[in-house]
């Protein structure tokens, strides 16, 4: 109802203004104002039908271009979108119309481009019609001139005009006029919806302006303060080298509740890390991992035990490795398990970590087998130590230390 009201108006407008020409006579304005009563009735096929009727009795431009024009309204409530198309177009091609009427069907035929995703066209349309009332303005034809509902023409440019330009640039990969639009649009309306933000946004993102990328995310992350927002805050602040800048956006993000994503707080971690705050990066990470907010995965429990370890938390550093060996054991993982465990005097169990590591091969064995020679003589294990030593003699790195380790042990027993 709404739509065939406006339908109406429009036409009734137009034949308000026809019924002051000189061209059109009474028969043609008799014709007209019969389809102006079945659109009031909402009858529409048998407007339609009556219109095309017409088209044999109205052959003069002018009486031609307001059918045509009427027509064109009519096949807009039946959906018949190219024919809307067509006879909008032919309506402006007469040339015939006053002034605000050839806008409004310019201004109609870049809508219904754009609605049928022909961005192109579209686009054109509403720029032709952009520069025409601009120019229409400055001359002062439109000041005088009102619409269907009392609205002076001048001022029918809306931000929406802008932003349906944006949304077709973008459609077609324009970027720099993407922008260009956006800004317009969100100058003329000053709460604008973040989805039009969103735009500009694109547009700095895929011109890889990070700059002002950043400017436009710091405004959305003051409407909505998402998760999303945060992160592509410190992304870009990353890609512009910023990294303590991006340490501090996602610590505030974190703080504030708004980091959920384990992905998120594993590079607030990361960040952390780097940044030389390694307990306070490994806390984070065993709480986002209790919390399932991140995943026990091998990658995660390696950086809880390099920023424990960091931390000087050995004991915790030791935990999570003991935890990833269980779930992927290798030779240098067990060979760094080993060594915090003699650090820590454990040395039986640095023995068994040190068995289970030479099982699988090590890259440098010679390593391991001093270490595990020098954990049997804590043991007091001196035969197993000497067959430890023994083997590592034979690798020209650990020669010099293994003989010094066996002459200790030859001294030993010496002395017993």
């Amino acid at each position: 109802m709404i739509r065939a009201l406006m339908v109406l108006l429009l036409s009734m407008s137009a034949l308000v203004q026809a019924a002051k020409q000189p061209s059109l006579n009474a028969a043609e304005y008799k014709q007209l104002t019969a389809v102006q009563t079945l659109i009031g009735e909402e009858k529409w096929k048998a407007a339609r039908t009556a219109l095309y009727k017409q088209q044999e009795t109205m052959t003069r431009p002018y009486a031609n271009a307001l059918r045509l024009q009427t027509l064109g309204q009519v096949e807009l409530q039946l959906d018949r979108y190219p024919q809307a198309l067509k006879a909008f177009r032919t309506a402006y091609q007469l040339a015939v119309l006053d002034e605000a009427q050839q806008l409004q069907l310019l201004h109609l035929r870049g809508q219904l481009q754009l609605s049928q995703e022909h961005w192109k066209a579209g686009a054109a349309l509403l720029e032709q019609w952009l520069v025409e009332v601009a120019r229409s303005e400055k001359s002062g034809a439109l000041a005088q001139t009102k619409s269907a509902a009392g609205q002076p023409l001048a001022s029918r440019i809306k931000a929406d005009d802008y932003l349906w330009l944006a949304q077709a640039y973008s459609q077609q990969e324009h970027w720099r006029k993407t922008i260009d639009r956006i800004r317009v649009a969100l100058k003329m309306r000053r709460n604008a919806p973040e989805n039009w933000h969103q735009l500009e946004l694109a547009g700095h993102l895929n011109r890889k302006s990070w700059k002002s990328a950043l400017t436009v995310l710091r405004r959305l992350v003051q409407m909505n303060p998402k998760e999303s927002y945060w992160s592509q805050i410190a992304s870009l602040q990353l890609q512009l080298k910023r990294n303590r800048q991006a340490l501090a956006t996602l610590r505030v993000a974190y703080e504030l509740g708004y980091l959920k994503k384990g992905s998120n707080q594993k590079l607030l971690a990361q960040l952390m890390l780097q940044q030389g705050m390694p307990y306070q990066a490994a806390t984070l990470m065993e709480t986002a991992m209790a919390a399932k907010n991140a995943k026990r995965s091998d990658s995660n429990l390696r950086l809880v035990a390099s920023a424990w370890s960091q931390a000087r938390e050995q004991d915790a550093a030791l935990e999570s490795l003991l935890a990833l060996a269980k779930r992927k054991p290798s030779a240098s993982l067990l060979g760094r398990i080993a060594r915090l465990q003699v650090h820590q005097q454990q040395w039986a169990a640095a023995e068994k970590t040190l068995q289970q590591a030479l099982r699988l091969k090590a890259k440098n064995p010679e390593r391991l087998l001093l270490l595990q020679g020098i954990a049997r003589v804590r043991m007091e294990r001196l035969d197993d130590a000497r067959r430890s030593f023994t083997q590592a003699q034979q690798y020209a790195d650990a020669r010099g230390v293994a003989e010094s380790w066996l002459q200790y042990l030859s001294q030993i027993e010496q002395s017993s």
